[in-house]
């Protein structure tokens, strides 16, 4: 059985058939002659016929997908993905005659999801490597038509395999939230409740995944968008890729508290201290907090900026009476070999600053695995403009793709700034 993406692919030539007939009749203003008319009935009777085996055929691979997905399975990608080009589809809009392969995707795409400019499916940003790494810990989440875009984001972010990716998700998605313990002991002939059963500090609820939009643009010569070098394609993912994985990385390390168009960071949903983590007391002082919060398990890390990494790597550990025998000696730097007195340490330019403050570099020890980054839809909504840098000899491309992020368990971030 033919796949979905190849019996569209047949359709869209057809149609294209049925343009050029109706193109010439009108050119020459004139009615379809006999011959032309046969043509034309033979044409939508085989579209209609492929209508019904293109529903059919993504009917039935769906039910792979999702027989995939509890397996932990995968589908390998339809031979017509590999042949879909992000430069084609913009250099069709740029000319206005979108057509074959990307114009059957930019269709798809606007009927499953809200896209207004040129739809272009999700994997198609996926980049080329040499040696792919998946470094995504969720992986039973990952829908078969955006798994390459996901590991290409991953790859470019500091969180890449820190936090809980999901993707593909179609509309607001409510995520559990608790604070403290949710059990308890009760004698066995006592009748009990939830509530009596669980702790008296424990704080159950939810929070909500919800679509927020984010915008990036690039600006591409038409000179470039007229080469036919395979190189080309992959330079518009990468800068495209670039531009959305930073965007997204500085949200969720930063500080906004969410209320209007940006997520929520990590600055504002952690439990922040005054401690002095500039020092060896201080980093103790940041562990202690998470692991007295039950949350130094997991995918346990220090985040923090390029300043406060030159910051940590001048700090010497002074450890506490006793410690030595533990294996702390006088004289190391508490940064070293991307290790933080044992924790994994990252640095960004993306974890949040604080302008003209004193401290201002940003400094997180989290539990990863509680931050949840959501990803809407498999498809982005690009908008091409060929006229606003018109004169440059440039088309300006945005694009469009929603994201949220959550972090389930405010404890399990302690945060300072040093």
């Amino acid at each position: 059985m033919k796949k979905s993406l190849d019996l569209k692919e047949t359709r869209s030539e057809l149609v294209s058939k049925l343009e050029d007939l109706h193109s010439v009749a009108t050119t020459d203003k004139r009615e379809l002659t006999k011959n032309e008319g046969k043509k034309v009935d033979t044409l939508i009777a085989d579209i209609d016929a492929l209508d019904v085996s293109i529903k059919r055929s993504e009917k039935m691979e769906k039910e792979l997908r999702v027989g995939a997905a509890v397996s932990g399975g995968s589908i390998s990608t339809p031979k017509a993905d590999k042949r879909y080009s992000i430069q084609n589809a913009i250099q069709g809009m740029v000319n206005g005659n979108l057509s074959g392969l990307e114009k059957e995707y930019d269709q798809e795409a606007k009927r499953n999801n809200k896209i207004t400019g040129l739809g272009v499916p999700t994997f198609a940003f996926g980049e080329t490597r040499n040696n792919p790494q998946v470094t995504s810990n969720a992986s039973g989440m990952i829908p078969t038509e955006v798994g390459a875009w996901a590991e290409t984001l991953q790859n470019k972010t500091v969180l890449g395999d820190l936090a809980t990716w999901m993707y593909g998700l179609s509309g607001d998605m409510k995520l559990p939230t608790l604070s403290g313990t949710v059990a308890g002991w009760t004698a066995e002939s006592t009748s009990t409740t939830v509530t009596t059963a669980t702790d008296a500090a424990t704080a159950i609820g939810s929070t909500t995944l919800q679509p927020k939009q984010l915008d990036a643009y690039m600006d591409i010569s038409k000179m470039l968008l007229a080469q036919t070098n395979s190189s080309v394609e992959n330079i518009i993912r990468q800068d495209m890729n670039n531009a959305i994985a930073s965007t997204l990385e500085a949200a969720v390390l930063g500080a906004n508290n969410g209320a209007a168009a940006t997520p929520q960071g990590v600055f504002d949903a952690g439990t922040g201290t005054t401690a002095a983590a500039a020092t060896y007391a201080g980093i103790l002082a940041l562990q202690e907090a998470l692991e007295t919060s039950n949350a130094d398990f997991g995918r346990v890390a220090y985040l923090t900026t390029p300043g406060g990494r030159t910051s940590l790597k001048n700090v010497i550990g002074q450890p506490l009476a006793g410690a030595v025998a533990a294996g702390y000696t006088n004289g190391q730097p508490i940064w070293s070999d991307d290790l933080i007195d044992g924790y994994m340490a990252r640095s960004t330019g993306n974890v949040d600053v604080v302008a003209g403050g004193a401290p201002d570099q940003g400094l997180v020890l989290g539990r990863w695995d509680d931050c949840v980054i959501g990803q809407f839809g498999t498809a982005l909504d690009v908008v091409v403009d060929p006229y606003t840098l018109a004169l440059n000899g440039q088309v300006r491309i945005v694009i469009m793709s929603y994201w949220d992020t959550v972090f389930r368990r405010a404890e399990s971030f302690q945060y300072t700034y040093i």
